[in-house]
């Protein structure tokens, strides 16, 4: 086929490049192995006649020739995104996603084996294959493969495993890990599960869905082998009639208390997906379950979530409840309030609820997460379906399984194990008791299914909506479009900084607000920050149906406790949120606790401090860090031993004193104008309560990070007798400065990828390993901290470190040029991703450089040189150095699996 032309006397050259394309485009489509496409490039390279453009040119012929069906106009009347899908020959389906509004693009590959497909004499296989796409492969062969490259380019790649799915964030084919036969099970496994016909990809991204298409069509798309596999389907829920229709008390860790209610549906998925039973089942509206138990002081929370069982048939659903302590006492009681509340949706039928505003930073790579799982096993035009198109049918069929023999209800509390006839679970040791519901029991939850209760009803859709034009004015022209905050107010009492920014919702003007009421009685004693806490506690809990109100239609707002003060959060459409923010500020300023209130609060409080201990060592370690490094902090056992003191006197006495001196920061960035955010200040601190008294400069100054001194390593531990895994977290703190800070972050991005190499994969120190920086970068010095946390030692832990970070000094010295210009290149992207939130963070901690110091950032690293990293790394990284460390240890004291090495 791919003879030389003038042994086959062929002169019209162009007809032979014509025919040629043909032939080798029908070899292709014939013969779909899965090194079709590389068999076809050595092909016709012996054709002298084709050049490069031509073998190009005919691969991607054969690409979208391999197309067997598109779908296109793939969205719903509220969706902006634009869609397309590709359904290849060899199985193989494909979801391009148009987004304009996006400025980085993010691919994910589902496969349809999980962990249910392990072979039962070699569990874990499926998570182990989802490892291997991490390593070195013969297409990447470097240490951490695909992944090290990913990082390289200043992207991100990650994968996750679940009961019969695999995702990958980037596909690649994984190269098996060396080994004995564990290599042999791992290649059959691979071979028996992957396969063209049961993998989704989507591919998200700015560019146009022409463009994507191009992208995507010039992949090596048919090199995947198109097995034939038969996904491993399971026709029968795992709880059966014989399962269902229980209570199981548990024994947990933790001080904690929650209510399950567990049903099991059938032939449920799209009806789930499409209606809005769960939320229904978790609105905090007038008339719903989740009010009712919070006006008896019953629950802190009620949520409802629903999972897809492994027959695509079969779902879960979820109720899940966090109980008050009186809600404990009263378990049986809210499982009859909530077959109450289904009966009266069953009776009524179910309506629309408004859904919860979405945070607009929602990241790229979730997106096509989501996406590329919810197309598993559907048609790729499934979005063209409304909403709620479903018939009132199907909803029923789903309300009339959620009954009393069809349910298990788990109670969650420490109060269990005075339980009798507990048993022991044997993977864990965790302590719970399993009962048959009784009959009357079952006949009570049923009877109130049946029986019309006055405290459930759904009301009618509300007509506020959102509004469409403001009715205040827009921003003014102020001669120069700024790209970051600027101040329009500034006295002894407040500082207001303003960006315009355009809105999230088209033809929505809306403004989003960030403010920090400094306030000196807060910071005075641990005691005061209890008190600041249980006031915001008591706060949300007393106001959360007006405030679940107000989110319905578009408004939000949040007050959290700080070290110095309160954060205030707000988000409204720009004709009404200086009367929205001034409300919540009334009631803020003039808030007064209940008695139940507070007891509900405080237990709660306690318990969140008592559990710190329970938490993972590497929650703590990173606690310990900051605790270490920043002053203001009260350590979480202060907090514990002060909320013991606090009373209910004490609180009420204590709400109104801290508004006698404060000072107010405030961020308004949107589409409001800058007069009307001044209006909207004089709505946060009132003429009353902002001329009390000014603030000193002390009470206003940044709070300060512990310098360590040159030459100096300091050392902390902290024993935990909870988990069998110990942490180190090991930082190194350089001098302060923008060169400084610079180096820091590329030798952070420089190093990441081997330390996770290195202690994770290769030494096995840990599961949990990460680099990161720490600190407040430019001003006060950044720290280079890696994390590793798993059963060794801390001491040898620590050895293993340090003898990576000397061993890296080797791999500096041999990197090439172009490699290092690589990393300054990612390091010039990275800090140009500026962002409202980054602004905020500026504000809050009164460094004020916005881009200032990232514009510096950028000319010191274009000047950098190699040598200048590997000097700065001698002198601030390797042990010996003249280097600033700091060592926190987390040291399991259980000893049952911990692995002394030392």
């Amino acid at each position: 086929m791919f003879g030389d032309a003038r042994i086959l006397g062929i002169t019209d050259y162009s007809a032979y490049r014509e025919q040629a394309r043909k032939d080798i485009l029908a070899d292709m489509l014939a013969n779909r192995t899965q090194n079709g496409e590389r068999r076809f490039r050595k092909k016709a390279k012996k054709n002298k006649r084709l050049s490069e453009k031509d073998i190009r040119a005919i691969m991607l012929s054969a690409q979208t020739a391999a197309v067997r069906k598109r779908y296109g106009h793939i969205k719903r009347p509220d969706d902006r995104r634009k869609y397309r899908g590709l359904e290849f020959s060899n199985g193989l389906r494909v979801l391009l996603v148009s987004d304009r509004s996006k400025t980085t693009c993010a691919a994910a590959v589902d496969v349809h084996v999980g962990s249910c497909a392990d072979p039962e004499d070699v569990p874990g296989m499926a998570h182990l294959c989802e490892h291997l796409l991490l390593e070195g492969s013969e297409k990447y062969p470097m240490d951490s493969g695909l992944g090290n490259l990913a990082k390289r380019s200043g992207g991100e790649m990650n994968a996750c495993t679940g009961d019969n799915w695999t995702n990958f964030e980037l596909e690649v084919p994984p190269k098996f890990l060396k080994g004995l036969k564990i290599r042999d099970e791992v290649v059959k496994f691979f071979e028996e599960h992957y396969s063209s016909h049961v993998m989704s990809l989507c591919v998200s991204g700015p560019q146009s869905l022409d463009v994507l298409e191009d992208l995507v069509l010039r992949l090596p798309l048919l090199e995947i082998p198109n097995r034939n596999v038969t996904p491993k389907i399971f026709e029968q829920h795992y709880y059966g009639p014989e399962e269902t229709g229980y209570r199981v008390d548990v024994v947990p860790i933790k001080n904690e208390r929650s209510l399950t209610v567990k049903f099991v549906v059938q032939h449920c998925a799209s009806t789930l997906e499409n209606s809005p039973i769960g939320r229904l089942l978790e609105y905090e509206g007038e008339g719903s379950l989740a009010r009712e138990l919070k006006q008896r002081r019953w629950s802190h929370s009620l949520d409802s979530t629903y999972t897809k069982g492994l027959s695509y048939t079969w779902c879960d659903i979820d109720v899940r409840i966090e109980l008050t302590q009186e809600g404990f006492d009263h378990v049986e009681d809210i499982v009859h309030l909530l077959f109450a509340y289904i009966g009266m949706l069953k009776r009524t039928g179910p309506r629309e609820v408004p859904p919860k505003r979405q945070s607009s930073g929602t990241e790229e790579i979730s997106t096509v997460l989501s996406l590329v799982m919810e197309i598993r096993n559907r048609s790729l035009d499934y979005r063209t379906a409304k909403r709620n198109s479903l018939k009132a049918t199907s909803i029923k069929s789903v309300l009339d399984q959620l009954t009393p023999r069809n349910m298990i209800y788990i109670v969650v509390a420490k109060e269990n194990s005075d339980l009798a006839n507990l048993e022991r679970e044997q993977y864990y040791g965790i302590e719970y008791r399993k009962t048959k519901l009784n009959a009357a029991s079952v006949k009570r939850f049923g009877r109130a299914l049946k029986i019309e209760s006055e405290l459930f009803y759904l009301l009618e859709k509300d007509g506020q909506s959102f509004p469409r034009k403001s009715a205040l004015k827009t921003t003014e022209k102020r001669g120069f479009d700024s790209v970051k905050p600027y101040i329009i107010w500034n006295d002894q009492f407040k500082r207001i900084w303003y960006l315009k920014s355009v809105s999230d919702f088209a033809d929505r003007p809306a403004t989003e607000i960030n403010a920090y009421l400094t306030l000196p009685r807060v910071a005075s004693d641990a005691k005061s920050q209890i008190m600041a806490q249980l006031f915001t506690g008591c706060l949300e809990y007393q106001t959360r149906e007006e405030s679940y109100d107000a989110e319905m239609v578009g408004y939000e707002a949040s007050v959290e406790p700080r070290c110095r003060g309160l954060k205030l959060t707000f988000f409204d459409f720009d004709d009404r949120i200086c009367q929205t923010v001034g409300d919540y500020m009334r009631r803020l300023i003039s808030f007064e606790p209940e008695k139940k209130v507070f007891d509900v609060v405080l237990a709660a409080l306690k318990d969140k401090l008592s559990n710190f201990y329970m938490e993972q060592p590497y929650d703590q370690g990173d606690y310990l860090l900051d605790y270490v490094l920043t002053e203001g902090n009260w350590p979480n056992w202060q907090l514990l031993e002060a909320s013991k003191l606090v009373t209910f006197e004490e609180l009420v006495e204590f709400v109104p004193t801290l508004w006698n001196a404060l000072h107010l920061e405030l961020f308004a960035h949107g589409t409001l104008a800058e007069d009307n955010v001044l209006r909207l200040c004089d709505q946060i601190l009132p003429e009353k309560h902002s001329r009390e008294r000014p603030l000193s400069p002390e009470d206003l100054a940044p709070l300060r990070k512990l310098k360590i001194p040159a030459g100096i390593s300091y050392f902390y531990e902290h024993k935990q007798t909870i988990h069998s895994n110990s942490c180190v977290v090991f930082c190194l703190q350089a001098e302060p400065g923008v060169r400084n800070y610079v180096l820091l972050e590329l030798l952070a991005l420089m190093i990441k990828d081997p330390a996770y190499y290195m202690l994770r994969t290769k030494e096995k120190l840990g599961y949990t390993v990460w680099t990161n920086l720490r600190g407040v970068e430019v001003i006060d010095g950044s720290g280079l901290c890696i994390t590793v946390q798993g059963p060794y030692d801390p001491n040898y832990v620590e050895s293993r470190i340090e003898a990576f970070l000397e061993n890296f000094k080797s791999t500096l010295k041999e990197m090439s040029e172009s490699d290092f210009e690589e990393y300054k290149d990612v390091f010039h992207r990275n800090a140009e991703k500026l962002n409202n939130e980054s602004y905020w963070q500026e504000i809050e901690a009164k460094r004020f450089s916005f881009d200032d110091c990232q514009l510096h950032a950028i000319i010191q690293c274009i000047e950098l040189q190699r040598e200048d990293v590997l000097d700065f790394y001698e002198r601030t990284i390797v042990a010996g150095a003249d280097r600033r460390k700091l060592s926190i240890w987390v040291r399991s004291v259980t000893s049952f699996y911990t692995r002394d090495l030392v």
